[in-house]
């Protein structure tokens, strides 16, 4: 009986960063600079999901180098669009 309720504390503790995990922007995103970017991890930690469009989009005065800030994401709903 212990070593059933130890594996199902196990497997409950296991799951909850899937609990934890959300889906967010509906409206979708947009990223302008690196930045942004490398700060999307700390300000939506639980973020997997991006529901509606993601838009990466630099220019010469912001460049964009790495996408290593998204690396949390497991994916978008909508569009990606890196221009």
């Amino acid at each position: 009986m212990k070593l059933l309720l130890s594996l199902i504390g196990c497997l409950t503790f296991l799951s909850l960063p899937s609990i934890w995990a959300q889906s967010c922007f509906p409206e979708g995103l947009e990223l302008h600079s690196q930045e942004e970017i490398d700060n999307f991890g700390s300000l939506s930690p639980t973020c997997r999901t991006i529901e509606g469009n993601l838009r990466i989009e630099s220019d010469e005065n912001t460049p964009i180098v790495n996408l290593r800030g998204l690396n949390q994401l497991e994916a978008v709903g909508g569009n990606l669009m890196i221009l």
